[in-house]
């Protein structure tokens, strides 16, 4: 399964495939938007609830740094790199490519705190870990790393307009 998604996405030019792979990893974030919208329409209790989230400091500037920029990065190194070229440099784990992506995927979520972010990171996880493992294999560590920094750019900035949006 793992390499018919492989040659699907050598069809299309590294752009497309890189932007797909960004839309999947954050389409439960657009239907959540969506469903929250409408419930807050729709709801006074709902508008209520969502007003006793936390409040965001919208203008700092070092949160906003550290999501978009250093976390991406860091954490792209460490929980998909190079875990993933670790786990094709052992034999066992190459046989089974499917392994790999789900050590990647845990640890990614495990460096996120609380079970609702721990959640949303294991999914985009997923999709961040089979990324960099569709173009480690292929041999093309560039390509591997900003395709995974993007996606977890463009997460993390969608998850950040999203909160700053129901605040």
């Amino acid at each position: 399964m793992i390499q018919r998604i492989g040659r699907y996405l050598d069809r299309f030019p590294y752009w497309q495939s890189t932007l797909l792979l960004a839309i999947i990893a954050n389409a439960h974030k657009i239907i959540a938007l969506v469903l929250v919208s409408v419930a807050m329409l729709i709801s006074q209790d709902a508008r209520d609830e969502i007003a006793k989230l936390p409040e965001i400091y919208v203008w700092d500037g070092l949160f906003l740094f550290t999501a978009l920029v250093t976390a991406p990065i860091t954490e792209t190194l460490v929980a998909q790199l190079l875990i993933i070229w670790l786990g094709l440099k052992v034999g066992y784990f190459r046989k089974y490519p499917l392994l790999i992506i789900l050590v990647s995927t845990i640890l990614f979520a495990f460096m996120h705190s609380g079970f609702s972010t721990m959640a949303n990171a294991f999914y985009v996880g997923l999709v961040l870990a089979y990324a960099t493992y569709h173009y480690l294999i292929r041999g093309d560590w560039v390509r591997a790393c900003w395709t995974t920094v993007f996606i977890h750019f463009f997460s993390n900035l969608f998850a950040y307009g999203f909160r700053v949006l129901i605040a």
